[in-house]
């Protein structure tokens, strides 16, 4: 880190740097970020090295629209325009082209993801479908993390962490050459942290953490790139729960510590005979283990995916590609989680097309494409998505209408859970012990989103403002629905059964706001301003989920003052804000200041401080798994870093 914090300290990127860069999520191809047909945003090296962040979902925040809520000490919700909760389904979220998310809950298990945050290059976020490209449950967002190549990584690093929160933190890199052809690294890390929460004297959300890969990226001949990465962690994680262990027994806090451990091996192939042409290549397998009190999942994914890019003349640019992937899981439950079918291989199989027009002597781009995405259990759908963008010296503005689609996970098709048991007398007078019981359906069906989004970029030498709007229209949202209850005996209880069910329609509408303003050559102010709002709920009377008004924070700010001091050092403030989900949670204000500073050529310290404002505040609310959140204090880091 200590390069990174030198690179913090040494200016501000330009505006017109920043314009220039390249993203790759919104056209699955390089495209400037000015000029690209969608609402997006890019965190660069820059950025997380001045943020002071410790986690991955720290860093997101500084995104406009994204709604980033710390349930406890080992737990996020991440999620992008609504619908937020643990296991947010409606938001894909890849590294170097692998997806992340668990296909038990369709969500990112993001104490799982704990990756090192001085590997990452960039982080472009696409708020908006992008399913044409990317498949299936990229519904809401595209969250898409590109690691540095190992090239730019050589020496050995040394950081260690400690602070009121967290215990302990230790990592190691070390990098350098293979000879005339090729780069490597390698990295080991290593954390604890204090429990948030205690129940009964118990470390409540305490954890630790391990975790070790490497990289490398060989250069055989000018035209071919091959890149080879790997990783393996293990976890353990404490909650506070209150969830019954028995169908017959009415819950309790109590706490449980999970077991998270696992593995990937990736493999890229790039061939590029011209700058007219690119062929990827692209493979990987990842192996997951959980192992918590209501369930044991065991996972192993094989997932293979070919691009191939050319220019046709000089004004279109055709892209194809296909993927497959192939996923078997094994689920042992208890008596209060079983599954249908313990053992499960699920096929996905997906192809693409896509062609990139440049019209009116390249003052507009067209984009028309549409992918054909299989699943194994629900069919083939057909995701279209029709993009244009209207360049003009130092402005753009787009436009885009898309169809994006989630699968039904496998916990919603094969699950069976008892989420809660109440006392007598709970539901009437005179009830008996109450059993709720939810359960998937094999008649699920699709979630289908249609979206309408537009935006405007301006920009000079101080100045940049990005504006976007969208119209979302939902169908066949996936809705817990109440059926009809029965009496069982002895001894007598009531089961109150929920199941799966498409039924459910929504709208939802929104306007986001990035402004970027450079005070002087030191000094940077960046902030964002998110609104959204739903229209009529369509749903069953009785449903186990909670308000959809609780999944959706109305209103998401922030505002980044940062600023480069001299001998290279860094202070960077944030405030970010987030409307209240229920009375549980209120609304969410959240401070943090980093100061980064060079002790020598080779040494750097920063201090963090994170939450100033309050002692402790609660950011999100409970959640349907009985997993119950805690305040998250106020706390103060201290790193330093040692580069030779």
């Amino acid at each position: 880190m200590a390069r990174a914090q030198q690179e913090a300290g040494a200016g501000q990127v330009s505006l017109e740097d920043l314009a220039a860069v390249e993203v790759t999520t919104v056209a699955r191809q390089p495209r400037r970020l000015s000029d690209s047909a969608a609402a997006v945003h890019v965190i660069t090296r820059q950025d997380i090295s001045r943020s002071g962040a410790t986690s991955l979902p720290e860093v997101l925040r500084m995104v406009p629209g994204v709604h980033v809520a710390r349930i406890d000490a080992n737990r996020w919700a991440v999620s992008i325009r609504g619908f937020n909760h643990r296991h947010a389904n409606k938001l894909l979220v890849l590294v170097d082209g692998r997806s992340i998310y668990t296909a038990l809950f369709s969500g990112v298990v993001w104490e799982a993801n704990d990756m090192r945050l001085d590997d990452i290059e960039r982080i472009e976020v696409v708020r908006g479908p992008g399913a044409t490209l990317w498949g299936a449950n990229a519904v809401n967002g595209v969250i898409n993390i590109i690691t540095r190549s190992s090239s730019k990584t050589h020496g050995v690093d040394v950081s260690v962490a400690t602070g009121s929160n967290e215990t302990l933190s230790a990592g190691a890199r070390v990098g350098g050459t293979l000879g005339s052809v090729g780069h490597y690294r390698a990295f080991g890390k290593y954390g604890t942290h204090e429990p948030f929460g205690t129940l009964d004297g118990h470390d409540g959300d305490s954890g630790r953490a391990a975790r070790t890969g490497g990289r490398l990226d060989l250069f055989p001949s000018p035209a071919d790139s091959i890149s080879v990465s790997g990783e393996v962690y293990r976890g353990r994680f404490g909650a506070v729960t209150l969830y019954p262990e028995a169908v017959d027994e009415i819950p309790i806090p109590r706490v449980e510590f999970n077991v998270l451990s696992g593995g990937f091996v990736l493999g890229s192939w790039e061939r590029a005979p011209s700058a007219n042409e690119r062929l990827t290549v692209r493979a990987y397998y990842d192996h997951s283990y959980r192992d918590e009190s209501s369930a044991v999942e065991k996972r192993d994914t094989f997932d293979a995916d070919i691009q191939h890019r050319v220019m046709v003349g000089r004004r279109h640019t055709l892209l194809w590609g296909a993927n497959y992937r192939v996923s078997r899981d094994e689920v042992r439950g208890t008596e209060t989680l079983t599954v249908d079918g313990p053992q499960r291989v699920t096929h996905f199989g997906s192809a693409f097309a896509q062609d990139d027009i440049l019209l009116f002597g390249d003052a507009v781009r067209l984009t028309i494409g549409a992918k054909a995405d299989g699943h194994s259990r629900v069919g083939i759908e057909l995701l279209p998505n029709v993009r244009a963008a209207w360049m003009r010296g130092n402005q753009s503005i787009w436009g885009a209408v898309s169809r994006s689609v989630r699968t039904p996970s496998r916990a919603e098709f094969d699950l069976r859970a008892v989420p809660m048991v109440l006392p007598q007398g709970t539901l009437f007078s005179g009830a008996p012990l109450t059993t709720v019981v939810a359960s998937g359906s094999d008649d699920l069906g699709i979630e289908e989103l249609r979206a309408y989004e537009a935006g405007y970029r301006w920009r000079n030498q101080h100045l940049s403002i990005d504006v976007a709007a969208f119209v979302n229209d939902y169908d066949d949202l996936m809705v817990s629905v109440l059926r009809q209850s029965f009496v069982v005996g002895p001894p007598l209880r009531l089961v109150v059964p929920f199941e799966m069910e498409n039924i459910s329609g929504q709208r939802t509408y929104g306007v986001e706001l990035a402004a970027d303003l450079r005070v002087t050559r030191w000094l940077r102010l960046t902030g964002s301003w998110a609104e959204m709002r739903h229209g009529d709920y369509d749903e069953s009377p009785a449903t186990l989920y909670p308000e959809l008004s609780d999944t959706f924070a109305d209103r998401i700010a922030s505002v980044v003052a940062s600023a480069s001091l001299p001998r290279r050092a860094a202070l960077t403030s944030a405030l970010h804000y987030a409307s209240r989900l229920d009375d549980a949670t209120g609304d969410v204000l959240k401070a943090d200041v980093s100061f980064m500073v060079p002790l020598s050529s080779h040494v750097d310290v920063a201090i963090v401080g994170q939450n100033l404002l309050r002692a402790s505040e609660r950011q999100f609310r409970a959640s349907v798994d009985r997993l119950i959140p805690t305040d998250v204090p106020r706390a103060i880091v201290v790193r330093s870093t040692v580069h030779f």
